[in-house]
């Protein structure tokens, strides 16, 4: 699937003090059952920045060269550029063009930041941009090994690993893949290798291309990949080889365990995790907590989340947002949090990181 219809899906639609004692002995294939975070939930309030720029669907929000980035689909181009850290409007970048080597369709999901521009997947290829503020400058890099056609997930892990989700086939035609039963691929561009992660569950099958959704959040230093599902309020440690570390379901309400529920009732049409972002000592992730009818008609629903969690799974703080979000990114270096919204496409959002507590006390994350 492509990234904008993946962002349409997505639009239009602490552990506790109690929670199992982490395994000795390694990931004993369970999940551990959060009911709080361990250090409370905060409610902020947000700044609301007049957006100057048409913006129709948002896609991602990151952070390059000291700018951000919005990636916006509004059918002519995809990148808005903002100073930091005032947020004034620079340009717009990065117009559609069905030609080899120039910008198709990127995938969301695969920014790679670099200290100069960024890397994206699209049409096949990574492709590095460089940000000038009048202009991209656009080149493909590479190819990619493994399947690389109707993705629902690609993110770069280093400069040769890829964690990739294939469309399944059996959603496609009632045919099989080799693929079909992992939840995820790990695949080594150099060598060609695939190392598959995880078990596709059959209750997830019962909802189809859908369930197999999910984000990734990327520590490259300790070779650990943060996995967050579309519709279910679940999460996994994942290493660079494949193993998995942890995996946590965050049993606070409204939430979804496959291991117990099937996706066709009630509770199927909820979406949680949508994007998210991975600092050095924590990785935050957007919650929708909404299903997709409440989320696009009642505006007056604001259950939108950020999750935060350290990179051994526990999750340490929970902010509740003001409004609903689409996408966001942080900003350590300012001690601010970035939004956007698709039922408030006028305005960027902007709001504080709060102080968390660490293992080794009072700590705020701003400024890091």
């Amino acid at each position: 699937m492509k990234a904008i219809s993946k962002a349409i899906v997505v639009i239009s639609a602490a552990l506790s003090a109690s929670c199992a004692a982490k395994v000795e002995n390694g990931y004993d294939g369970g999940f551990d059952h959060v009911t709080k975070p361990l250090y409370g939930t905060v409610q902020i309030k947000s700044e609301m920045i007049k957006e100057p720029e048409k913006v129709l669907i948002p896609l991602r929000l990151f952070i390059s060269k000291d700018v951000l980035v919005l990636l916006n689909d509004n059918g002519e181009s995809f990148y808005n550029i903002y100073t930091l850290p005032n947020l004034r409007f620079i340009n717009t970048l990065g117009k559609r063009q069905n030609l080899e080597g120039l910008h198709v369709s990127p995938y969301a999901e695969s920014v790679r930041v670099g200290d100069q521009g960024f890397e994206i997947f699209d049409n096949g290829s990574l492709k590095e941009i460089l940000i000038h503020f009048d202009e991209l400058e656009i080149s493909e890099t590479k190819r990619i090994a493994g399947p690389t056609k109707d993705l629902i997930g690609f993110t770069p892990l280093n400069d040769s690993l890829y964690a990739i989700v294939p469309e399944p086939e059996l959603f496609k035609n009632g045919t099989r893949s080799p693929f079909d039963d992992s939840e995820v691929l790990i695949v080594d561009n150099n060598s060609g290798d695939i190392t598959r992660v995880g078990e596709f569950p059959p209750s997830m099958r019962e909802n189809g291309l859908e369930a197999g959704v999910k984000v990734f959040a990327v520590n490259e230093k300790s070779q650990r990949l943060a996995v967050f599902y579309h519709l279910q309020k679940q999460m996994k440690i994942v290493g660079f080889d494949g193993k998995v570390i942890r995996s946590v379901a965050v049993d606070i309400a409204p939430y979804l365990n496959y291991e117990t529920m099937s996706f066709s009732n009630e509770w199927g049409d909820y979406v949680y995790y949508t994007d998210c972002y991975a600092a050095a000592d924590y990785i935050y992730a957007l919650c929708l907590n909404e299903s997709r009818n409440r989320y696009m008609w009642d505006m007056g629903k604001k259950n939108s989340e950020i999750h935060i969690f350290n990179w051994d799974g526990n999750l340490l703080q929970i902010i509740q947002c003001d409004y609903p979000l689409t996408c966001f990114t942080v900003s350590e270096k300012y001690g601010d949090i970035y939004a956007s919204s698709i039922i408030y496409p006028d305005y960027i959002f902007r709001f504080p990181i709060p102080e968390i507590a660490s293992v080794n006390g009072t700590k705020s994350v701003q400024g890091e």
